[in-house]
Parts: C-alpha cells; sequence; structure tokens
C-alpha cells in the first residue's frame, strides 16, 4: 500500500540534481534552446530523441554536454543540501540522484561541494543510463529496484514539474522546491511544497 503523508520515515530519498543540489542558474535553457534550434514548446532530450539523423542527435548532446560542463564549472551547492544529505545518511535514509543531466557535468559539480561527494549517494541515474528520462518513472522504479524497495517507500525532491510528474507516475512521496527568487511558469501538485531543502528534515521527522 503506498506510503501516507502521516506514515513512517522514507527508506530512500531520491533528488534532481541542477536546481535542487545546486543553486539554480548554472545553466542558461534559453540559450542552449537557442543554440541546438529547440522550440519552446518541447523539452530538449525530447526534441534530441525526436530526430531522425542519428548523427544529429549526436552533434546535438554534445553541444548540450559541453553547455552542461560549462554549467558545472558555476554549480555551487544549493543552501542545506550537503547538511541534508548528511543528516540522512546518518539516519539510515538512502539517498541518491535522478537527473536528466549527463554523468560527467554531475560529478564535475561535485568539485565545488566541500561536505558531499557523489560516492555519498548509494545511486546515481543520469540520461547516460538506459532509462527514459523525467517525467518517466523509469529513473525511479530502476532507483527502487537497486534499493531492494517499493517506490512509496521513497520520497523524490525536485524544483521542476517533470521531477514531481515522475515521482507521481511511480506512486512516491513527491517533495517540491520553491527556490527563493525563481519565476514558475507551471503548477505542481506535490504532496508537499519546501522553499529551503533544510525543510525537507521536518516534514521526515
Amino acid at each position: 500500500m503506498p506510503m501516507g503523508i502521516n506514515c513512517c520515515p522514507p527508506k530512500a530519498v531520491l533528488f534532481d540534481f541542477d536546481g535542487t543540489l545546486t543553486l539554480p542558474g548554472a545553466l542558461n535553457f534559453a540559450e542552449i534552446r537557442r543554440t541546438l534550434g529547440c522550440p519552446l514548446d518541447k523539452p530538449i532530450l525530447e526534441y534530441i530523441a525526436d530526430l531522425s539523423d542519428n548523427r544529429q542527435q549526436r552533434r546535438l548532446l554534445d553541444m548540450l554536454e559541453a553547455f552542461e560542463m560549462q554549467g558545472a564549472e558555476k554549480s555551487v551547492p544549493n543552501p542545506g543540501a550537503e547538511h541534508v544529505v548528511q543528516a540522512l545518511r546518518a539516519r539510515g535514509i538512502a539517498v541518491g540522484i535522478l537527473s536528466r543531466n549527463g554523468i560527467e557535468p554531475i560529478r564535475k559539480a561535485f568539485q565545488h561541494f566541500n561536505g558531499i561527494c557523489s560516492l555519498d549517494f548509494d545511486v546515481i541515474i543520469s540520461r547516460n543510463d538506459p532509462y527514459a528520462p523525467k517525467p518517466s518513472p523509469q529513473g525511479i522504479h530502476a532507483a527502487a529496484a537497486q534499493w531492494g524497495i517499493r517506490p512509496w517507500e521513497m520520497m523524490v525532491v525536485g524544483d521542476y514539474i517533470f521531477d514531481i510528474q515522475a515521482g507521481k507516475n511511480a506512486g512516491a512521496v513527491t517533495v517540491f522546491l520553491k527556490n527563493p527568487g525563481v519565476v514558475q511558469n507551471f503548477v505542481v501538485e506535490s504532496d508537499f511544497t519546501i522553499a529551503s531543502l533544510v525543510e525537507l528534515l521536518a516534514i521526515i521527522n
């Protein structure tokens, strides 16, 4: 039976990366879209996937990765991110990452973290893994399988609608991070909404 809001703490927490564990703003999505020729009404990864020319797909993915590597150079931890991950691990709650980003930019961004590193996460699922990207629940199901738990025993935390949709599609408890000062042009229906990652600990407690 799916975990209710008033149930016991989750066995695992799956975080989005860019804009959730990192401070938003490192990636200029408007510039990326212009450079890749991606229409405003289509997500970038889906736009690339729908191209019929494999060489063009590869070229655009390489360009996207270059943007992400540049963004990783400017990435810094979101306030409270390192403390929250450390606190969850201390409580025996597994932590993981589910991102539409490439794995190398994620690893590079961790060079700007002091209290945690990529090895502190039990699972990291990126677009390099063989799963459909969020809002598909495939990555969440894969993480649950690796942990040996059920999706509703997990929390999915993210700052974008795809994170919440993926979590709901998998049956997980969803937590939307509404970063202060970030304009939001979408509506989410998450189980919880927080303005800071440290609020996550109060929810779990």
